[in-house]
């Protein structure tokens, strides 16, 4: 019945859904550039603090801990890149948005796999279903390693990046440092 009334709706529907993304297309590259700072901000924070006790232990039944270290370091690695692509993404760079899509894509799997951080899985897909949509209105072509990013992005940047390591030194004061933690 549901497959029935969608096959009737469907020429409405795909034109409200082209209405609605010329409307709101020319918005998406500065939305997308703030979402994307943000999602990376959380992946990076995230990756700073130790995963929820009941969530870490949930997952250890089923995924080995090797598996959730790596999750746990690449996912703090996409963050940092979400954190560099969103510039660029603010300027429409086409390349930006496929970097972006893949990015969130595998941040989603991460944040999942590091701790069951649905929150911030939910946040990405959120990012990432803003931007699959919208895919015209990034057409700039252009290289990413051209793109220049501007002081006050890199201010910005070095500002999450030194508030990440610096509440990763926070969350775990209480552990005597040895030279093979960073390992």
């Amino acid at each position: 019945l549901a497959v029935s009334e969608f096959a009737k709706l469907r020429h409405v529907l795909g034109t409200l859904g082209e209405r609605t993304t010329r409307w709101i297309g020319p918005l998406v590259p500065n939305v997308a550039a703030g979402l994307a700072l943000i999602a990376g901000g959380v992946l990076l924070f995230s990756g700073a603090t130790p995963a929820a006790a009941g969530r870490l232990s949930a997952l250890g039944g089923t995924v080995p801990m090797p598996v959730i270290e790596v999750a746990h370091f690449f996912g703090s690695v996409v963050g940092t890149g979400l954190l560099l692509v969103a510039q660029p993404l603010r300027r429409r760079a086409a390349g930006a948005w496929t970097v972006a899509v893949a990015m969130l894509s595998a941040g989603i799997v991460l944040s999942l796999l590091k701790g069951l951080d649905i929150e911030e899985a939910a946040l990405l897909l959120v990012t990432l279903l803003i931007l699959l949509p919208c895919r015209d209105e990034f057409f700039r072509p252009s290289r990413l390693l051209d793109e220049r990013l501007s002081p006050g992005w890199w201010v910005t940047v070095a500002v999450i990046l030194f508030t990440a390591v610096w509440l990763m030194f926070f969350a775990f004061k209480h552990v005597d440092y040895r030279h093979n933690l960073w390992w």
